[in-house]
C-alpha cells in the first residue's frame, strides 16, 4: 500500500523517527528518500548498530502512522528490509545518486526537487543543523520522547579531500545527468505532483515487483571492488568461525571480528572496533 505517500503527517513522522534513531545509535546519515511505499537510505554505521537503528526507526514510523491512519495491521512487509555495503567512496556516491533520483526513475516527477515527499537535497550536506519536531498526532506531550530532535547530513567517508560545497557540486552534477537520462528515456512522460498527491494511502500498485531470489550484500562500483570485498567477506567468515569455536570451547578472551552483532550487544563477548571506513 501507499502508506508513505507524501503528506505533512508522513514527512513529520519519518523525519522525526530517522533523526531520533540516528542520534540514539550513532548513525551518520548521507541521503534519504521516502517513496510512497518504500524508503531508501545511505548511511555510515561506525559502531555496528544498523539493525538497532532500523528497528527503532521502523517501530516509531509504524506506530505513529498506524495511529494517524487508524489502523492496527503490520506496517512494514515482512522480509522487506535489505542492506548493502558500499565497497568504496565512489560506490557510496553512486548509491546517493540512485537514492535521490528514485522519484525520477519511478516516472513520478522529472526532477528530484519536485518530489513532494521527504527527500534530502544535496544542499543539505553543507553541515546545517536539521530539526524535526515530534508528531503531535501520536506522541504524548508529557511523554519520554523529546519534543524535537536535531541532526546533520554529511558526505560519506572518503570525500574528506573535498569541501562540503565541492561535494555538493559533484553530487548535483551526477543527479542532473541521471535526471536528463530518465527524461530522455521516458520522453518527458511523468505522473506529476498533482496525481502523486491524489494517490490514496490504502491503494496498491497496479503492477508487482518481481520476487528476488537473491539479496546482494555488496554494492560495488567496479568488478575489482567486488572481488576484493568477496575475499574480505570470506576472510571475515573464517575469523568468525574460529572465534566461535574458541568461545564455545571456553576461551572467553577471544575477539570476534567487527560486524559480529548479536555477540557484541547480547553477550559479554569481545568484538573488534570498527575499521576507518565502513
Amino acid at each position: 500500500m501507499f502508506l508513505l505517500k507524501p503528506s505533512i503527517e508522513v514527512i513529520t513522522a519519518v523525519r522525526y523517527a530517522y533523526l531520533l534513531a540516528a542520534l540514539r545509535f550513532g548513525i551518520q546519515l548521507h541521503a534519504i528518500v521516502v517513496m510512497s511505499n518504500h524508503v531508501h537510505i545511505v548511511a555510515t554505521d561506525p559502531d555496528g548498530r544498523l539493525p538497532a537503528f532500523m528497528e527503532e526507526a521502523n517501530r516509531l514510523i509504524s506506530r505513529s502512522l498506524n495511529a494517524h491512519y487508524g489502523r492496527k495491521e503490520s506496517f512494514w512487509a515482512p522480509g522487506s528490509y535489505t542492506d548493502q555495503v558500499c565497497t568504496s567512496p565512489e560506490a557510496a556516491l553512486d548509491r546517493m545518486v540512485y537514492t535521490l533520483t528514485n522519484p525520477v526513475k519511478a516516472r513520478l516527477v522529472p526532477r528530484v526537487k519536485q518530489w513532494p515527499g521527504w527527500v534530502t537535497l544535496p544542499e543539505e550536506l553543507d553541515g546545517r543543523l536539521q530539526t524535526a519536531r515530534r508528531p503531535d498526532f501520536f506522541y504524548r506531550e508529557d511523554g519520554a520522547a523529546p519534543a524535537e530532535v536535531t541532526g546533520r547530513f554529511c558526505p560519506p567517508p572518503g570525500f574528506e579531500h573535498l569541501t562540503p560545497e565541492e561535494f555538493i557540486d559533484l553530487l548535483e552534477e551526477r543527479i542532473r545527468e541521471r535526471e536528463a537520462h530518465f527524461r530522455k528515456e521516458y520522453r518527458g512522460r511523468f505522473l506529476g505532483v498533482r496525481k502523486v498527491r491524489r494517490i490514496r494511502p490504502f491503494d496498491c500498485p497496479s503492477s508487482r515487483e518481481a520476487l528476488r531470489t537473491e539479496r546482494p550484500a555488496l554494492a560495488p562500483r567496479l568488478v575489482s571492488e567486488l572481488i576484493a570485498w568477496v575475499k574480505e567477506l570470506r576472510f571475515w567468515r573464517r575469523q568468525h568461525r574460529e572465534a566461535s569455536r574458541a568461545y564455545r570451547a571456553g576461551d572467553h578472551s577471544v575477539v570476534f571480528p567487527f560486524g559480529t552483532y548479536w555477540m557484541k550487544h547480547f553477550s559479554p563477548a569481545r568484538v573488534a572496533r570498527a575499521p576507518a571506513f565502513t
